[in-house]
């Protein structure tokens, strides 16, 4: 079996030394290193969001995000982030700062990397799911990419009143092959990111520079977008693409043909960032085009959100961890109807599947997990001094698994403190026991859509 990563579905744990007729055995051996568990819990959009209690930080800090990408950001009104917001009117001089409308944005920034998360800004606009105000190919090239420059000289190197984040990943627009998105046409914006693109690295080489969002890694994009950076010498730092799906499994699986397409076209180096990604169980139940079935949409995000949601998520960022992923970005983790939590700032428990994983991500010295059963997910790590450790298991949809977890080669006698996320309950803690010895065991009944979690601490 692949050795998989984050969180645990359970109905039922107890903690003893003999394993059940009928269990499945399980494996974690703390003597065997598996390398490091990758941190790619990273999110869309910041912790300030519109709504009556908009200010999301100290659920952005407990989860520990490592990443924020900017696109569809709302705060504290669509005027954030996007080009069109930062420089409204495009006739003006780019040069002179008084041009721009900064503060905003300066705000949106400062809340996200106070909780240390490393910000992925897009450069371009938001949807437009109706109106098609700034979704055009933009006038003229080489001056939007002088405007993209000065926001960064804004952002890094103090230009304009501003400041010195260190932002790095610079990302030129976002799913240009769909009309919600992009009015040109896909030479046109081949022509934008390539200008973008060279200006950005001229300006500072050791910027991150990437596109193109595309909506899928199978996109008809994809292919002739790489072969123009190929064939032209553009700059490409990070590859982005997008996936909404019902499988986990698949999502991991558009890593591995993202990896493949980038070193056939001679990227090996270029980082790959599944940078939007969501349990979407049809896009029909979320944007029905027939008036009548508005009052079944709230019910069908809501369901995105629950314990199959949770499941889910936690599925697939164990999954992650043995895909070819350099950054992950959930979509997202404001207020929208989109994110993990709800309209007043309430969270999910999708977000609560993160906060497991943040936990998991915090012994990030992973051991070898073996002999999982298909559908279910286990894996573990520990702290760089042992004194801690962190066991997680999933079942997302399959039928109930019971499974006997042997601790292999416990670095000593430890505590484990053991918590549910399920329909009923909320990474609740269960129960504690100690363990110890060659022969300690963790029985536990996975029931389907159950995240567990599993802490370890020496005595």
């Amino acid at each position: 079996m692949p050795i998989h990563l984050a969180t645990f579905c359970v109905a039922l744990c107890c903690v003893c030394m003999a394993a059940r007729a009928g269990d499945v055995p399980i494996t974690v051996d703390f003597a065997k290193p598996a390398g490091k568990i990758k941190p790619l819990h990273g999110v869309n959009n910041g912790p300030l969001a519109v709504g009556e209690n908009p200010d999301l930080s100290v659920y952005h800090a407990e989860a520990a995000f490592p990443h924020t990408r900017l696109h569809d950001c709302r705060w504290p009104a669509p005027d954030v982030v996007d080009v069109p917001c930062i420089f409204p009117i495009f006739d003006a001089d780019p040069d002179d700062p008084k041009n721009y409308c900064f503060a905003k944005t300066d705000d949106y920034l400062a809340a996200i990397l106070k909780n240390k998360s490393q910000i992925i800004y897009r450069l371009g606009t938001s949807i437009e799911i109706k109106t098609k105000y700034f979704i055009h190919p933009p006038k003229d090239f080489p001056k939007w990419a002088k405007i993209c420059v000065n926001i960064i000289r804004h952002y890094n190197e103090g230009w304009a009143n501003g400041f010195r984040h260190n932002i790095r990943y610079w990302e030129i627009w976002n799913e240009p092959e769909i009309n919600l998105m992009w009015l040109g046409t896909r030479e046109q914006y081949f022509q934008l990111y390539e200008t973008a693109a060279r200006a950005i690295k001229a300006h500072d080489a050791n910027l991150k520079v990437g596109g193109p969002a595309a909506t899928n890694v199978g996109s008809a994009i994809v292919k002739p977008f790489l072969a123009l950076c190929r064939d032209r010498n553009v700059p490409l730092d990070f590859f982005s693409f997008h996936g909404y799906y019902n499988v986990p499994g698949f999502l991991s699986r558009d890593a591995v043909k993202a990896r493949a397409l980038l070193d056939e076209y001679g990227f090996k180096t270029t980082e790959s960032h599944l940078n939007e990604w969501h349990f979407l169980r049809s896009w029909n139940e979320l944007r029905p085009k027939d008036a009548s079935k508005y009052p079944t949409v709230r019910e069908a995000f809501a369901k995105t959100c629950n314990a199959d949601g949770a499941a889910f998520c936690a599925t697939a960022l164990m999954q992650f961890q043995d895909a070819p992923l350099d950054v992950a970005n959930f979509y997202c983790a404001d207020t929208s109807p989109w994110s993990m939590f709800d309209t007043f700032g309430v969270p999910s428990k999708v977000y609560t599947s993160f906060k497991a994983f943040a936990q998991l991500a915090a012994t990030p010295d992973r051991v070898v997990c073996e002999g999982a059963p298909d559908d279910v997910v286990v894996c573990a790590g520990t702290s760089a001094d042992k004194k801690t450790a962190t066991i997680l298991l999933s079942n997302f949809r399959s039928a109930q698994q019971s499974v006997a977890v042997s601790l292999k080669n416990l670095p000593s006698q430890m505590r484990a403190e053991i918590s549910v996320l399920d329909a009923t309950r909320d990474l609740e803690r269960t129960r504690e026991e100690n363990v110890a010895g060659e022969k300690a065991m963790l029985k536990i009944d996975l029931a389907s859509a159950t995240v567990v979690l599993v802490r370890l601490s020496t005595q």
